[in-house]
This record gives structure tokens, C-alpha cells and sequence, in this order.
């Protein structure tokens, strides 16, 4: 399950070749495996529907890629197609995936719920946070739903380095594991 969900995500970043489907005129692209046009099916619809602007869509079964589908627009003018290069902002939605890859490193041994952050990431511990631990991370109880203060711009957003350094020197909102 975990090979699955987490190979759709990169999936659908890295996949570099592109076989189009016939023009449906909703701008689809992408390959479907015999016995998974179902699932092409619902995708257009979407767009015919107008649920969806743009989309992408990667399904794997049993270890096997049967559907990767893109389409739409980009933009709301409809003059960029929505590709399989199109970057896609999922929010959220990483919770999801970061849970499955944190349980499977668990699963590995490679780390342990109950550890504390410093473990892993010596700076982290700072002004309040020492006694963090994975589990306090992964449930939203480390004290930090937020940056403090923080008038950064969207460069400084994007910037790892930016946001890993203040999140080390930030103290919490409140007491971690609370």
C-alpha cells in the first residue's frame, strides 16, 4: 500500500515521457493500461464537468504503473495545458504521504516515535523544544502550527534553509507533547 500511494506522488513529478491519448478536446494526456480506462473515463469527466481546472493522476497495481494522467489548464484563461511537467501545490494533503513515510522508516528501524527530535536534528533543540519528540511532530503537539513573527516573503518561504532556521530558533506556542 505504502509502494503504492508513495509511487503515485512521484509518479506523477517525474514521469519524462509522455504517450498522448486521442484529442477528447479537455486536453487529456497520459497512458491507461488495458482494463483501467474506467479510470480515464471519471478523469475526463471532471473536465467536461468543469470540477476540475487541471489535474494529474497516477494509479499504480501491484507494483505496476496502469495509469498516469494529466490534463486541463494551468491557468484559468485556458491557454497553458496542465502537462506532465506541471508542478501541483497539494498542501495538506502531504500529511498523508509524510505519516506513511515516517511509519515505514519505523518499520525499518531507522527511527522510533518516542526518540526526540535533537536526535536527528541536533538544532531543532533550541528555546523550549529539547524534549520534542517524533510522535509530538507527527501529532501536531510540538507547539509550532505557525512561524512566530514572521513578515518573510514568498522567497523566503521558499527557501528551506530560511524556514528550517527559524523553525530551530523559534520557541512554541506552547509546551511540546501538550
Amino acid at each position: 500500500m505504502l509502494f503504492i500511494l508513495i509511487g503515485s506522488v512521484f509518479a506523477c513529478l517525474a514521469i519524462s515521457f509522455q504517450v498522448d491519448l486521442p484529442d477528447f478536446n479537455w486536453n487529456v494526456g497520459g497512458i491507461v493500461k488495458k482494463d483501467w480506462e474506467p479510470l480515464r473515463d471519471l478523469f475526463q469527466q471532471n473536465f467536461q464537468d468543469n470540477v476540475d481546472l487541471g489535474a494529474s493522476l497516477a494509479f499504480y497495481y501491484r507494483k505496476k504503473l496502469v495509469v498516469n494522467l494529466w490534463g486541463g489548464w494551468f491557468d484559468k484563461q485556458k491557454t497553458k495545458p496542465y502537462d506532465n511537467n506541471t508542478l501541483q501545490l497539494i498542501f495538506s494533503t502531504s500529511k498523508g504521504l509524510v505519516a506513511m513515510a515516517i511509519a515505514f522508516c519505523v518499520q525499518r528501524g531507522l527511527l522510533n516515535y518516542t526518540d526526540k527530535v535533537i536526535k536527528y536534528w541536533p538544532e531543532y533543540g533550541q528555546n523550549g523544544k529539547e524534549n520534542t519528540t517524533v510522535a509530538d511532530i507527527m501529532s501536531h503537539r510540538a507547539g509550532l502550527p505557525a512561524l512566530r513573527n514572521s513578515n518573510m516573503s514568498i522567497r523566503e518561504y521558499l527557501d528551506w534553509y530560511s524556514v528550517i532556521y527559524k523553525l530551530e530558533k523559534q520557541e512554541p506556542y506552547w509546551v511540546p507533547g501538550t
